[in-house]
């Protein structure tokens, strides 16, 4: 007979587990929902028995406890994951780049009391305009900077998820 845990004691151990997945994201998926139904398993049994804390004490730090399950494995892992996360916020650093120098250039405008100017973005026009009755942004989009943001965006994929691990390396 299982006796059911409190909500808190629960909510410690998925923490735990949530911590344990992000070193485990790029383990053969299957494998790793196998492990992690297991790991549940035997720390809400564990929890029951000697307490949620001691229970999650004795098996370690959740990085250290993937570790060992990816030595097992007996090859290095691509980190696909990580180079999503990595591409995303590359390609966001350079939006948000973008946004401030157009920021910046109405606010130039607005001080000079020029009314428009054309700027280059990343190899593309942009026109901006600041006026009384207007305040507007205009632009078109180039393969020069498609490339830049896919370029970008591709070699931070391509080193933060470590590829070449993924020929064997």
């Amino acid at each position: 007979m299982t006796t059911r845990l409190p909500l808190r004691d629960r909510l410690h151990i998925e923490a735990y587990l949530a911590k344990f997945a992000w070193p485990m994201q790029d383990y053969p998926h299957r494998e790793y929902k196998q492990i992690k139904a297991e790991l549940r398993a035997s720390l809400r049994t564990a929890a029951a028995d000697v307490g949620t804390k001691r229970a999650i004490a004795d098996l370690g730090s959740p990085f250290a406890l993937a570790d060992q399950y990816r030595e097992n494995l007996g090859r290095k892992l691509p980190r696909w994951t990580a180079g999503g996360v990595a591409a995303a916020l590359t390609v966001g650093a350079l939006v948000y780049l973008a946004m401030a120098y157009v920021l910046g250039s109405l606010s130039t405008l607005e001080a000079t009391g020029a009314s428009e100017a054309e700027i280059w973005l990343y190899g593309s026009p942009v026109r901006v305009v600041h006026s009384e009755d207007l305040i507007g942004v205009e632009s078109t989009v180039s393969w020069a900077s498609l490339s830049i943001y896919a370029g970008a965006g591709a070699v931070a994929f391509l080193l933060a998820s470590r590829f070449w691990r993924a020929f064997g390396g």
